[in-house]
C-alpha cells in the first residue's frame, strides 16, 4: 500500500514504517518524521494496468505533473486539479466530493523538479541506514543495488560488496570504524565522516584511456552525477519514441488561438513554450510585429521584439525537421536572431 509523506515522497507502506520506526527520520530528505505524519494515497488503474488521472484518464508516466489531495488520499493529473478545482474554485474532491484546501494539494511528481529523482542524493543511501540490523541490514542495502537481479548476478554484487569491505579495513580504517559503530548501534564519532554511496554511473575515462594512446592512462573510475541536462535528454528521447504532442490555448482580443506542439519533433522548444505560458509570461503582452499575408510575431515581454528569455533563462539550440517547415497558413515557429539564440 503506497503512502506519502507531505513533501510528495512515496514509500511502500511495508518498508517506510519499520524504517521510520528506527531512524525516525525520512529516507530521501533527512527530516524528522513520525508515522503519523505518513499519508495513505490511492492510485488508479486502467485496464492495461497503467496508472491514469481517474477523472480523465489520462495516462500517467515519468513525465507526468502528478499530485494527491491529502484529505482523501486520492491521486490526480495536475492539470486536472488544476482545471476542475482551483480555476473552478471548486474545493471539494472530485470523487468523494470531501473540501480540501489549497495546502492540501501535495505533489507527487513534478517532471521540473529532477533533483529529487538523483537516488544517490538520498539520505538513507549518503547515510549508509536500512530498516534492519546489523549483516542483514547490510544485505538489504546491496540487494537494493538490483532487486531483479538472478542469483548469478547476485552472487557477483555480494562477492564485490565482500571484496570493498577488505579493501575499506585496510585502506581507510576510520570509514570501517565508522560502519562498524552504526552496525552495532553507537554513537557515530565527531571525528569521522559518513561513508556515502557512489552513484552507479562513471565518467568512462579509465575505459577510454584503454583503448586511446592519445588519452593519459587512467586507472581509478571517477563517479559522475546525472546532470539536469541528462535528465532533460532523458525526457526528449522519451517524447520522440512515443510521438508525444502538447496542446495550448492563446487567448487573444481577437478570440482564441488553439495551438498543436510537435513535442516528438522539437521538445526544447516545446518544453520551453510550455513552461513559459505555466508561469505567465505571455499574459498581456502584444503581438509587436504583423506584416499582411505572412505572419504575425509575439512573445516578448518588452513588446519590442528585443527582449525575451528561454525558461531556462539562456538560449537554446535550434531544432530542425525537413517534415515541419514554416511555408503554410496556421503553422507556428519559434523565432531568433540567429542560429541557437532562441528565447521566449
Amino acid at each position: 500500500d503506497p503512502v506519502c509523506t507531505k513533501e510528495g515522497v512515496v514509500f511502500d507502506i511495508l518498508n517506510i514504517i519499520p524504517f521510520v520506526r528506527k531512524h525516525h527520520r525520512n529516507p530521501v530528505t533527512g527530516e524528522p518524521l513520525a508515522v503519523k505524519d505518513l499519508v495513505r494515497i490511492h492510485f488508479h488503474k486502467n485496464a492495461d494496468g497503467e496508472f491514469i488521472c481517474p477523472v480523465t484518464y489520462k495516462v500517467l508516466n515519468e513525465n507526468s505533473h502528478i499530485v494527491a489531495l491529502k484529505t482523501s488520499g486520492n491521486v490526480y493529473s495536475h492539470q486536472t486539479i488544476e482545471e476542475l478545482c482551483i480555476k473552478a474554485k471548486n474545493w471539494h474532491d472530485l470523487i468523494t466530493n470531501e473540501e480540501f484546501r489549497r495546502e492540501d494539494i501535495i505533489t507527487i511528481q513534478d517532471p521540473q523538479n529532477w533533483r529529487n529523482r538523483q537516488i544517490e542524493g538520498f539520505f538513507c543511501v549518503r547515510e549508509g541506514l536500512t530498516s534492519k540490523e546489523g549483516k542483514e541490514g547490510e544485505k538489504q542495502q546491496r540487494e537494493t543495488i538490483n532487486v531483479e537481479a538472478n542469483r548469478a548476478i547476485k552472487r557477483t554484487l555480494e562477492t564485490i560488496a565482500e571484496k570493498n569491505e577488505k579493501s575499506e579495513k585496510k585502506t581507510d580504517p576510520p570509514v570501517a570504524e565508522e560502519k562498524r559503530r552504526k552496525a552495532e548501534g553507537e554513537e557515530p564519532s565527531s571525528t569521522v565522516a559518513p561513508a556515502t554511496r557512489k552513484p552507479l554511473r562513471t565518467t568512462g575515462q579509465m575505459a577510454m584511456s584503454l583503448t586511446s594512446t592519445f588519452i593519459r592512462p587512467v586507472t581509478v573510475n571517477e563517479s559522475a552525477t546525472m546532470t539536469e541536462e541528462d535528465m532533460r535528454q532523458r525526457r526528449y528521447a522519451w517524447l520522440k519514441r512515443k510521438g508525444k504532442k502538447a496542446y495550448v490555448q492563446l487567448t487573444t482580443t481577437l478570440g482564441p488561438l488553439n495551438l498543436e506542439l510537435h513535442c516528438d519533433v522539437a521538445p526544447r522548444a516545446c518544453e520551453n513554450f510550455v513552461t513559459l505560458c505555466e508561469r505567465g509570461k505571455y499574459d498581456g503582452i502584444v503581438f509587436h510585429r504583423s506584416i499582411r499575408n505572412f505572419m504575425i510575431q509575439g512573445g516578448d515581454p518588452t513588446g519590442k521584439g528585443k527582449g525575451g528569455q528561454s525558461c531556462w533563462g539562456k538560449p537554446f539550440k535550434d531544432e530542425f525537421h525537413p517534415k515541419y517547415t514554416h511555408s503554410g497558413r496556421g503553422v507556428v515557429s519559434m523565432a531568433n536572431s540567429g542560429p541557437d539564440t532562441n528565447g521566449s
